[in-house]
C-alpha cells in the first residue's frame, strides 16, 4: 500500500498524493539512446519524503484544512520507510502500476465537495510539445517498450481531474520542462491515469505550479531537497500568507503561488547546484523561475496562530561597503535590535523575522561610509529583499 497517513475527518479536508522518482534502473550512461541516458535523482527521493513529512507534521492538525490522507510513492536506491507517528510504513516505488493504484485511491478520496486535492511530483520530466509534459516514472526505458508508456502525461491528467468533485485542486510539478529531441516526436503517447468524462465538475481553484518555465531545466543541490520544494514549504509555512480584515494571517492558494514564485527569485543557493543531468553554474541556477498556470483562486490552506516569519535579504549599495557595515533591524521605538549582523561578512545578510514594521540601520564603525537609517520598513510576506544606498564620508 502507498497510503502512509489516513484518518476520517468530517468537513473540509486535504488529500495528498506525493510521488518522488529518484531511481531510473532502465536509464543511464550505457542506455541505447540519448533520451534514456538519464542519471538517478537522489534529490527527488529526498524531496518527496521531506514533503510528506512536512504535510504530516504541519498540516495534519491544521484547523483550516487538516490533512486526511497521504499517498506516498518513492523510488530510491534503498527501501524507503515512513513513520506516521503510529506505525512505520514500507513505501512502494513509483512504478507505473503503483502510481496507477495510488492515484485511483487518491482520486476516490478526493471525489467530494468537501475535499481539497494536492499532487506533488518530483523526478525527471520532458516537454513533448506545447501541450504535453511527460513525468518519467521508475519504469521509464524498459526494454522493448515505447518509453513514454511509462511516463505520466501531466496535462491530460490535469484535464482528467475535471471529473473529480474536489473544488480546490493544487498541483506541484518539480521537474524539468526541456523539449524532447525531434527524433522522439513519433513516440508521444505518455499515459494519463485520469481522462475526461461526460460528467465534469467546476473547479473553483486549480493552482498549478511548475518548478521552472516551459523549455527550461530544474535544479537541486547535491545534498538536501530541491530549491522548488524549499520554496513551497516556506510559502505554506507563512511566506504565502496574507493578513485579513480580521487581523488573522492566512495562507491562500493565490498567496501560495505568489510566494513560491517570489521566493524562487531570492532563494539563497548556498551549495553548488546539480541539474538532473549535469552540474550547473551559479548563473544558470539564478535563471530558474517557477511558473504558474490554472486558476489560483483564493482558497484558504492554513490559518496561522500569529504573524508569519518573513525571509529577508539585506545588502549595501555599493557592494564594497558590505563588509564594513553593522546591520540591524530595530523595532519602531528604535531601542532594541531585534536582529543584528556584525561587520566582516561580504555577502548579503539573510534571515527570518516576524512580519511587522522595522527601522533598518546600517552603521559603519570605521567611519569610511555614512551611517544610514531607513525608517518604518514594512517587512511582509513573501520576502523582504532590500539594498541600502550608502555614501562615502
Amino acid at each position: 500500500m502507498t497510503r502512509v497517513f489516513d484518518r476520517r475527518i468530517t468537513g473540509t479536508a486535504l488529500h495528498a498524493l506525493v510521488i518522488g522518482v529518484g531511481r531510473y534502473p532502465h536509464c543511464g550512461p550505457g542506455a541505447p539512446s540519448a533520451l534514456l541516458q538519464l542519471p538517478d535523482l537522489p534529490g527527488a527521493a529526498r524531496t518527496a519524503v521531506a514533503m510528506a513529512r512536512w504535510l504530516v507534521d504541519e498540516q495534519a492538525e491544521e484547523k483550516a484544512l487538516p490533512l486526511a490522507s497521504l499517498e506516498l510513492l518513492v523510488s530510491a536506491d534503498t527501501p524507503v520507510t515512513f513513520d506516521d507517528g503510529h506505525r512505520v510504513h514500507e513505501v512502494e516505488p513509483a512504478t507505473r502500476e503503483a502510481v496507477r493504484q495510488g492515484f485511483d485511491r487518491w482520486y476516490e478520496r478526493c471525489d467530494s465537495e468537501d475535499s481539497t486535492a494536492l499532487l506533488y511530483f518530483c523526478g525527471h520530466g520532458v516537454a513533448l510539445d506545447g501541450l504535453q509534459h511527460a513525468l518519467l516514472l521508475e519504469d521509464f526505458g524498459r526494454a522493448g517498450r515505447n518509453p513514454f508508456e511509462d511516463a505520466l502525461d501531466f496535462v491530460r491528467t490535469y484535464e482528467g481531474m475535471r471529473g473529480c468533485a474536489a473544488p480546490v485542486q493544487c498541483y506541484f510539478v518539480d521537474a524539468c520542462r526541456e523539449l524532447v529531441p525531434f527524433e522522439y516526436l513519433n513516440q508521444l503517447n505518455a499515459w494519463a491515469p485520469a481522462s475526461l468524462t461526460d460528467q465534469l465538475h467546476r473547479r473553483t481553484t486549480d493552482l498549478v505550479l511548475y518548478s521552472t518555465g516551459y523549455g527550461q531545466e530544474s535544479y537541486a543541490p547535491r545534498e538536501g531537497e530541491t530549491y522548488f520544494s524549499q520554496a513551497v514549504r516556506a510559502a505554506f509555512a507563512g511566506a504565502g500568507a496574507r493578513r485579513g480584515h480580521d487581523g488573522l494571517w492566512r495562507v491562500t492558494t493565490a498567496g501560495l503561488g505568489n510566494g513560491v514564485r517570489e521566493l524562487m527569485n531570492h532563494l539563497p543557493h548556498a551549495t553548488a547546484p546539480r541539474h538532473s543531468r549535469a552540474d550547473a553554474g551559479w548563473a544558470d541556477v539564478l535563471q530558474q523561475r517557477a511558473a504558474q498556470d490554472g486558476n489560483p483562486g483564493d482558497a484558504v490552506l492554513r490559518e496561522l496562530p500569529g504573524r508569519p516569519k518573513v525571509p529577508f535579504t539585506i545588502s549595501c549599495d555599493p557592494h564594497e561597503a558590505q563588509r564594513q557595515a553593522e546591520l540591524s533591524l530595530l523595532d519602531l521605538g528604535g531601542e532594541q535590535a531585534l536582529r543584528h549582523r556584525p561587520r566582516g561578512d561580504a555577502g548579503p545578510w539573510r534571515g527570518e523575522i516576524e512580519a511587522d514594521a522595522y527601522d533598518l540601520l546600517a552603521r559603519f564603525p570605521e567611519e569610511r561610509w555614512h551611517d544610514e537609517r531607513l525608517p518604518r520598513e514594512f517587512v511582509v510576506p513573501p520576502s523582504y529583499p532590500r539594498s541600502i544606498p550608502v555614501r562615502l564620508t
